[in-house]
């Protein structure tokens, strides 16, 4: 995808289109938490109330020149 965010959207859009539904009602329900990598900061909490969600941010292949994660989501279903 490179730099491209035309590629990048759409790329997005195919992997979570076919959940719109389900992430449309758990953001309205208060269940849908995202997660943005900052400088320097590749741990996060998130707070769902009576349990956290820990994120750690990093490459996903040690074998692989991989470029890291750098968002995520999730939700308490």
């Amino acid at each position: 995808m490179g730099d491209d965010p035309v590629k990048a959207h759409a790329s997005n859009f195919a992997l979570l289109g076919p959940m719109s539904r389900e992430i449309a009602r758990l953001n309205f329900e208060g269940k849908l938490k995202t997660s943005v990598e900052e400088p320097g900061q590749a741990q996060q909490e998130l707070d769902f109330g009576s349990w956290q969600a820990s994120v750690n941010y990093g490459f996903r292949s040690t074998t692989v020149a991989a470029r890291p994660a750098t968002r995520i989501f999730t939700a308490r279903h």
